[in-house]
């Protein structure tokens, strides 16, 4: 088998060689030149594919590098304006909000009758809790309304 296969490989390179050097028929030879201009265009082809490819890969990059700058730029913008100093600062001098008290906080109740609830609520006239610091109201230190 292996000697076949020598003898397949021995007469396909003599046939190549004869029409190489023009020395076969001449449907041989312009096959055989047809056949390397046709391996010539496809290895040129996959070479321009690959650059062409090779470019957007690195724009791509580029362009994601950018998006994740975006991202983390914005990301902080987001932070540093909802940190909590900043958002207590604008609630207290902007909206004119203080912090509820036991005094400033009323909790109301919508009757289940007008509204067609299902299941009774239960609300507390005054929590055994302390109240929560970061709560804040529109009612005015003296208890009146600020609008």
């Amino acid at each position: 088998m292996k000697t076949t296969r020598n003898h397949i490989y021995r007469r396909f390179s003599s046939l190549v060689f004869a029409a190489l050097t023009c020395q076969a028929r001449l449907s041989v030879t312009l096959a055989v030149y047809s056949s390397i201009a046709l391996l010539l265009l496809t290895y040129v082809t996959a070479q321009v594919y690959t650059s062409a490819l090779t470019q957007q890969i690195a724009e791509l990059k580029q362009e994601r590098h950018v998006h994740k700058e975006i991202l983390h730029r914005m990301s902080s913008d987001y932070i540093s304006l909802s940190s909590r100093a900043r958002v207590t600062h604008y609630c207290e001098s902007v909206l004119g909000m203080t912090q509820a008290t036991d005094d400033s906080m009323e909790r109301i109740a919508i009757s289940d009758d007008i509204i067609g609830f299902r299941e009774p609520i239960a609300f507390t006239l005054r929590d055994a809790r302390p109240p929560d610091p970061n709560r804040f109201t529109l009612l005015r230190e003296d208890g009146k309304s600020g609008q």
